[in-house]
């Protein structure tokens, strides 16, 4: 009898289990964390200008002279559309952008066929019309 006198009424040792539980989640918790800005850190950010026009949407990295078709979702090439339409004179006319996004292991068919590979582009992070000195176009 004596030790149901000092223990937690019901309710409040459940109330204790549930916390230390969910304490027990925040290693978890602070380890995805690290591991998430660990990779976004460690994205490659790569440079290059974009083309689009009609039949064309392609990718050259800056001082590099392969040339890639782009593959992206589809918000994200709206975005990139929109901002050639609104920044640049004409179609086909190369804008600067800066991107998270990788080469696609695959053969190209298609429009893709006729340039060096397939490069996804993951994310835009910046986009300029005006192609800085820094990211010249390779001389043959």
């Amino acid at each position: 009898m004596i030790p149901e006198l000092f223990s937690a009424p019901h309710g409040m040792r459940a109330r204790i289990r549930k916390a230390r539980r969910s304490r027990m989640h925040l290693p978890l918790l602070a380890g995805l964390v690290v591991f998430w800005m660990f990779m976004t850190a460690c994205a490659p950010e790569l440079r290059g200008r974009y083309s689009w026009g009609h039949e064309v949407n392609t990718l050259q990295l800056c001082d590099s002279d392969q040339v890639y078709w782009v593959r992206c979702d589809r918000p994200l090439a709206a975005r990139l559309r929109a901002f050639v339409e609104e920044h640049t004179d004409r179609p086909y006319t190369p804008v600067y952008i800066e991107v998270n996004g990788h080469l696609l292991d695959e053969q190209p068919d298609g429009f893709a066929a006729d340039y060096d590979g397939i490069f996804y582009l993951k994310d835009v992070l910046r986009m300029t019309a005006d192609v800085p000195a820094n990211c010249p176009v390779p001389k043959h």
